[in-house]
């Protein structure tokens, strides 16, 4: 039976590891990785705007994560 109380805030470890994906320095390693796709032929010829982009969510998936992880579960 699951003690409510001891809940592990899933959202928040959802959302650092989306953040860490999609990390700036990052970008490199996901054009190598979908290397050969269109996805990657979009990412690269739209490169300044992806990096914006991916910088918005990465400090905003952050900043709710780390907020959500130190309020702790609801009870």
């Amino acid at each position: 039976m699951e003690n409510r109380g001891q809940r592990k805030p899933w959202k928040a470890y959802l959302l650092l590891m989306t953040a860490a994906v999609t990390c700036p320095c990052h970008l490199p390693l996901i054009l190598a990785i979908l290397g050969g796709t269109a996805l990657a032929g979009v990412l690269r010829e739209n490169l300044f705007l992806t990096l914006i982009g991916l910088t918005a969510y990465f400090l905003v998936a952050l900043a709710m994560g780390l907020t959500l992880l130190e309020r702790g579960p609801r009870r």
